[in-house]
C-alpha cells in the first residue's frame, strides 16, 4: 500500500513480508530514484530518497505512533547521508520520537522568543471571475536547525500539548499585524487576510483582550482581518467560542469556520456559530471530480451555507477539473495547489505575481 502523506513524504507498507525482503526491495527503489533525471528549463534535475524503515511485529501500537517513528527514521536517514535507508526498532524509534519532540519543544520556546518563526501565504482565489484584491490565509513555519522546515502536524500538537498554543497564536496575529502597519499599500490591496486561531485562545480571555486592544492601537482596518476557526475546536466549546466571534466581529472583523463538515453535527452548528465564510473541508473536495458522494456532500453544504447567506471557501483544490467542478457548483472561493502554492508573507511586497490573483 502507498500513500502520500505531505508534500514529499509518502508512507508504504508491506504485507507478509519479513525485514530482509523489504530491505531488497527498498535497495531497489533507492538504485531506481537516484537513477532518474528529468529536465525543466534547461536545467537537469536529480532526486534522492531517504527512508525510515519500521517493523511492525509488536501489537499495542497506532498507527499515528508507527507512522510518526517511521519519520523519525527518515530523518535518521538524511542524517547520515541521504538517499539510503534506516531501520529502527520500535524501542529505538520510540526513544527517537522523544528526542525529537523535546528538540522540536525546545525550538518553539526558541522560535517564540527569538522570532524564529516565519510566516507564509497561500491565496484563496475567486471563483466567481476576476480578483484584483489580496485575499488569502496566514500559514506558520517553523525552521528547524537544518534550515528546513518541520511539519506544523509535529509541532502545533506539541504547542498543544505543552499549553503554549496561545502564544503562538498571539505571535501570528502581532506578527500578522505589524507586516499590514509596515506595507500600507499592501495593506490597502488587501481584501481579507485570514489568521487561524487554536481552540485554546477561543477560551482564553486574556489573549482575545490583547488581540483586540492590539487591532486598535496599530489602526489597521478591521474588515480586512478574518480569523479562522475549526469547526472541531468551535464546537468543543460553543459559549466560549461565540462570545470570541461576538467580540472581535463587534471591532468588525470577519470570521470564517474552517475544516467545515468534518463533524458529526455540522449543520447545527453552523446555525449557532455567525461567521461570513464556510470552509469545506478538503477531504471532501480533493476527489470531488471523481466522488459523485464526495461532490454531493459538497454541493449540499454550498448550498445550505448560501441559505444562511454565508460565503463559501473550498479546500484542497488539487487540479483544474476540481476547479470547474466548483464552479459549477457557485462556490465562492477556492484554496489549493492548482490556485497557488504557499510562498513568505513577505514575497507579498517583493511579488506582483503573487499579489494579483
Amino acid at each position: 500500500m502507498l500513500a502520500r502523506i505531505g508534500g514529499d513524504e509518502f508512507c508504504m507498507i508491506f504485507r507478509d513480508c519479513s525485514l530482509n525482503d523489504v530491505l531488497d526491495k527498498l535497495d531497489r527503489l533507492l538504485q531506481q530514484v537516484s537513477a532518474y533525471r528529468f529536465i525543466a528549463d534547461d536545467k537537469t534535475f536529480f532526486v534522492g530518497a531517504s527512508i525510515g524503515v519500521i517493523e511492525i511485529d509488536e501489537p499495542g501500537y497506532t498507527a499515528a505512533a508507527l507512522i510518526k517513528a517511521a519519520d523519525n527514521a527518515c530523518y535518521k536517514a538524511k542524517s547520515l547521508g541521504r538517499n539510503r535507508y534506516c531501520v529502527f526498532t520500535l524501542s529505538e524509534a520510540q526513544q527517537a520520537v522523544d528526542q525529537n519532540e523535546s528538540k522540536v519543544l525546545q525550538l518553539l520556546q526558541q522560535a517564540l522568543e527569538h522570532d524564529g518563526f516565519e510566516l507564509f501565504f497561500q491565496p484563496i482565489v475567486s471563483l466567481e471571475g476576476q480578483q484584483e484584491m489580496i485575499h488569502g490565509e496566514v500559514l506558520l513555519r517553523l525552521i528547524g536547525d537544518d534550515g528546513e522546515f518541520i511539519s506544523p502536524g509535529l509541532f502545533i500538537p506539541l504547542a498543544e500539548q505543552h499549553g503554549i498554543m496561545n502564544k503562538i497564536d498571539w505571535w501570528v496575529v502581532e506578527n500578522t499585524l505589524r507586516f499590514l502597519q509596515k506595507h500600507p499599500a499592501i495593506c490597502q490591496r488587501v481584501d481579507k487576510i485570514a489568521i487561524n486561531l487554536s481552540g485554546v485562545t477561543l477560551s482564553d480571555e486574556k489573549t482575545l483582550r490583547r488581540i483586540c486592544h492590539r487591532i486598535q492601537y496599530l489602526n489597521i482596518p478591521t474588515e480586512k482581518l478574518c480569523f479562522e476557526i475549526t469547526e472541531t475546536s468551535a464546537v468543543t466549546n460553543l459559549t466560549a467560542a461565540k462570545w470570541f466571534v461576538s467580540e472581535l466581529r463587534s471591532l468588525g472583523c470577519r470570521f470564517a469556520l474552517d475544516d467545515f463538515g468534518a463533524g458529526m453535527s455540522s449543520f447545527t452548528y453552523l446555525k449557532n456559530l455567525d461567521v461570513d465564510y464556510v470552509k469545506i473541508d478538503g477531504s471532501f473536495v480533493r476527489n470531488m471530480a471523481s466522488n459523485k458522494i464526495d461532490y454531493e456532500t459538497v454541493k449540499s453544504i454550498n448550498n445550505i451555507a448560501h441559505s444562511m447567506n454565508k460565503q463559501t471557501i473550498a479546500e484542497f483544490v488539487v487540479d483544474e477539473a476540481t476547479r470547474d467542478a466548483l464552479v459549477g457548483l457557485g462556490v465562492n472561493y477556492g484554496q489549493g495547489f492548482a490556485l497557488g502554492y504557499p510562498e513568505p508573507l513577505e514575497n507579498l511586497y517583493s511579488d506582483t505575481k503573487l499579489a494579483i490573483v
